[in-house]
């Protein structure tokens, strides 16, 4: 019933703005541009070191999910036509799983995913939309796969934010169907299906907004990021996350001493289950610098050497029978 009443009252705020409307769609000339250069290339415009941090949220009347995930360029190459450009992507990411926020109030615990290393190819075909000119429109929706819906750049134009970047966003609307051929074709959008997305210059992604009729919300916006001397944001690590949450549940095992020098001990309550576990330390940067699977004993001390360690803070995180949990640390 609770959240019956909190879905009409969101749904009575969205309908004025999302009501069934008719609009004019056509071209509008850029006036910063005699030509459009809004290309994937000038988009994807990435350098060894750049570093982008986003957040991403997806909350419907059942569940909602929390992940903080970062991107640090490593590689770029070119190909030698100059018609795709490959780069290399060490990706991290941090999550966590919930009851909405109207049932059970306690966000579920945080998981510490390891780094993983990717593969990103940018041609010409990468995001097609991004060509268009202003209230320009593409037939059928990249989104939603439906014929009945198309993308339309509703403005390019540069962000103070992104230190005078040129942002280009697009939102996706319903139309007649068989009118997308004329200029000025007729257009309508309604609380059923919504997304805005929005591409920097040189940035990649900068938020992508969409909601449904169920409802399903979901957000996705760079938080941060750090390319040569410029920044935008406040970076943000992992374990400051995890450190600044209020509602992180006991974890069934303690490490001592904290701080620690060289050698950190480990104790698992009565609660923990014998069997294997797998015991693995990450630096402030997300990289694992120690793993070791042992056979997890309930109150038993588990001793490890860890000289090799500089001083910092760590994030020890302790994964058995598909669960994970997580404990902070500190070396001096």
């Amino acid at each position: 019933m609770v959240w019956c009443r909190h879905r009409i009252l969101l749904l009575t705020l969205l309908v004025p703005i999302l009501k069934k409307r008719v609009l004019q769609m056509y071209k509008l000339p850029e006036l910063t541009w005699q030509n459009t250069f809004n290309s994937p290339f000038k988009v994807y415009d990435f350098q060894p070191n750049d570093r982008f941090s986003y957040y991403k949220k997806e909350a419907n009347s059942t569940f909602y999910e929390e992940e903080w995930y970062q991107n640090k360029i490593l590689t770029r190459r070119n190909s030698p036509g100059g018609d795709s450009i490959y780069y290399t992507i060490e990706h991290r990411k941090l999550s966590r799983r919930g009851l909405a926020f109207s049932q059970n109030p306690n966000p579920g615990p945080f998981t510490l995913a390891p780094p993983v290393i990717q593969d990103l190819i940018i041609t010409e075909h990468t995001n097609p939309e991004l060509y268009k000119l202003t209230n320009e429109f593409s037939p059928g929706s990249p989104f939603f796969q439906s014929a009945n819906r198309a993308q339309v750049n509703v403005a390019i134009k540069k962000q103070t934010r992104y230190h005078q970047r040129e942002v280009f966003k697009f939102t996706d609307y319903s139309y007649t169907a068989g009118s997308w051929q004329n200029c000025g074709s007729n257009f309508g959008y309604t609380p059923d299906v919504e997304r805005y997305v929005s591409y920097g210059a040189g940035l990649g992604k900068v938020y992508d907004f969409s909601i449904d009729s169920w409802p399903m919300l979901t957000w996705d916006s760079l938080q941060a990021y750090v390319k040569g001397s410029e920044t935008y944001g406040t970076w943000v690590d992992f374990t400051q996350i995890m450190g600044t949450d209020k509602e992180i549940k006991p974890v069934p095992f303690s490490a001592y001493p904290n701080p620690f020098t060289e050698e950190l001990s480990l104790r698992f309550d009565a609660a923990f289950k014998a069997g294997t576990t797998t015991i693995s330390i990450q630096n402030t940067l997300g990289q694992e610098v120690f793993s070791q699977r042992l056979n997890a004993i309930p109150n038993q001390e588990t001793k490890l050497n860890l000289p090799h360690l500089a001083k910092g803070l760590y994030v020890v995180q302790v994964t058995q029978h598909g669960k994970v949990y997580t404990s902070r640390l500190v070396k001096e």
